[in-house]
């Protein structure tokens, strides 16, 4: 017996990620380790036989192929919200499902931007403060979350949030010669002009 499970941040339509495992509650457990925003299971679809849960997993990540965003990553749009609802009531047909499709073929990555290497940074300083210090003010945690799932377009979002999390960070555990620090300086400075960063 296998499953494929929906998460999401709770009290949030999304991202979704769509997933596999034969103990999906062990596999939520795993990811609150880490994620600084609590995850929640928004639907498990069984599949009978455990050695085809991957393909269903990749069937249904061919489904939502347009709105994938990053690993097993989702937008949330109604289209899935219908198939969450259709799953928890028992009423899902998964012989509608199309044939799997691998994500992004024929498409490149984007490249690592200096706005990524910014967010991946303050992500992991900011998961040592929580760990340490306790959790931090809600538009932290919500800067935290739209730092980290926002895509890549999204940039001046994206450096918002990163702002926001870094002077957060700076008060609590200030790291001036940090390689975030210096890289998200050299951003906002570019946004504002010279001498309006702090």
């Amino acid at each position: 017996m296998g499953f494929v499970y929906f998460l999401k941040p709770v009290g949030s339509d999304g991202p979704v990620k769509i997933g596999h495992a034969r103990y999906p509650h062990e596999r939520l457990a795993q990811y609150m380790k880490w994620s600084p925003v609590e995850l929640e299971i928004a639907a498990i679809a069984h599949v009978p036989d455990y050695r085809h849960d991957e393909r269903c997993e990749a069937q249904f990540h061919g489904k939502y192929r347009d709105q994938h965003t990053h690993h097993e990553w989702f937008e949330w749009s109604p289209e899935l919200q219908k198939d969450i609802d259709a799953i928890n009531s028992g009423e899902f047909v998964f012989a509608d499902l199309p044939d799997p499709r691998p994500l992004r073929t024929g498409r490149k990555l984007p490249p690592r931007t200096e706005i990524a290497k910014v967010s991946c940074g303050l992500w992991q300083r900011a998961t040592r403060v929580i760990q340490s210090h306790g959790e931090p003010p809600s538009h932290v945690r919500s800067a935290m979350h739209r730092m980290r799932y926002c895509r890549y377009r999204d940039y001046e979002d994206r450096l918002r949030a990163c702002e926001v999390v870094w002077r957060w960070l700076e008060l609590r555990h200030p790291r001036p010669k940090s390689n975030s620090t210096v890289l998200i300086r050299k951003l906002l400075l570019e946004r504002d002009g010279a001498g309006m960063v702090a």
